[in-house]
C-alpha cells in the first residue's frame, strides 16, 4: 500500500513537472520498509535525511524524474509478482545512475586543481 501510495505520489509529480526527490525518497523508503529490515530502513532512511538538498538539485531540472518513476514502476511490478531476483537487479540498474551522478559530482574539481569535498 505504500510502495503503491509513493508510485502515485510520482505519476503526479511526473505529470505536474514538479520537483521528484521528495516521491523518489518515498519510493524508496517504502521499498526499505516493505523488507522489514529495521537496519536497512534505518540506513536507507538516514541517506535520504542527509542528502535532500543534493537529491533535491539532482532532480531540479526535470530530466531524471520521469525515468526514475518508470525505473519505480518496474521495481513495484517484480515486488507485486514476487520476484525478487528481478526487483533486485531493477534496483541496481535504477541506483547505478544515480552513482554515477554523485561520483561525477565528487570528481569535479575546483578552481586550482582542487577535488571538490
Amino acid at each position: 500500500v505504500r510502495i503503491d501510495a509513493a508510485l502515485e505520489a510520482g505519476r503526479r509529480a511526473v505529470a505536474a513537472g514538479e520537483n521528484f526527490a521528495a516521491c523518489d525518497a518515498e519510493f524508496h523508503l517504502a521499498v526499505a520498509a516493505a523488507t522489514r529490515n529495521s537496519v536497512l530502513r534505518r540506513v536507507v532512511n538516514s541517506f535520504y535525511l542527509l542528502s535532500r538538498t543534493r537529491r533535491w538539485h539532482y532532480f531540479a531540472d526535470g530530466r531524471r524524474a520521469p525515468e526514475a518513476q518508470r525505473q519505480h514502476e518496474a521495481m513495484a511490478a517484480a515486488i507485486r509478482a514476487g520476484d525478487a531476483t528481478a526487483a533486485a537487479g531493477l534496483m541496481r540498474v535504477h541506483l547505478q545512475s544515480a552513482e554515477a551522478y554523485w561520483h561525477e559530482l565528487l570528481q569535479q574539481r575546483l578552481p586550482g586543481g582542487k577535488a571538490a569535498s
